[in-house]
């Protein structure tokens, strides 16, 4: 798949059941930090909150036109010059690069987004080494041996670096 086959667009009311319903897949609740499916009226909230509040940032990934998943961004506060990405893809998607074009697209929009932004950080699932490549490939220094609440490896990319 080439760079250009992969697109991020901006999340919409519209896509709150199609992320719910991606967000409970079994291959994303096995991966995500919590490891636990979320409630519809949890994810009403959350979804609100994102996609009215200046600190997020949440994309649906399209892959030659088909909708393959998200990646989000999400500051500290407002003025906060981190941010923490996350990204899935849904089954069919995945193993083909889209993931790393999609953090490179992500993290291209948030540094533009947020101008005072100076770092991006990753926390991935130990074990998952398909989201290491990727985020390694996406120019994010994964830091193996830094780890975190429920056994996460730590991963930056700094503003200016591809």
């Amino acid at each position: 798949m080439g760079a250009a086959d992969v697109l991020l667009r901006t999340a919409a009311p519209a896509d709150m059941e199609k992320l719910f319903c991606w967000r409970n897949d079994p291959g994303i609740v096995a991966l995500s930090g919590s490891q636990r499916p979320v409630s519809w009226q949890d994810h009403q909230t959350w979804f609100s909150k994102v996609l009215q509040n200046e600190c997020h940032l949440l994309f649906v990934v399209m892959a030659s036109g088909d909708e393959a998943g998200t990646v989000r961004f999400d500051r500290d506060g407002a003025g906060s010059s981190s941010a923490t990405v996350t990204v899935y893809l849904m089954e069919g998607f995945r193993g083909r690069g889209i993931g790393t074009e999609a953090i490179e697209r992500g993290c291209e929009k948030a540094f533009a987004a947020w101008p005072v932004l100076s770092g991006i950080k990753a926390l991935i699932r130990q074990g998952n080494e398909p989201s290491i490549r990727a985020f390694r490939s996406a120019g994010f220094a994964v830091h193996a041996e830094r780890q975190y609440a429920a056994g996460n490896t730590y991963a930056v990319r700094k503003r200016g670096v591809k």
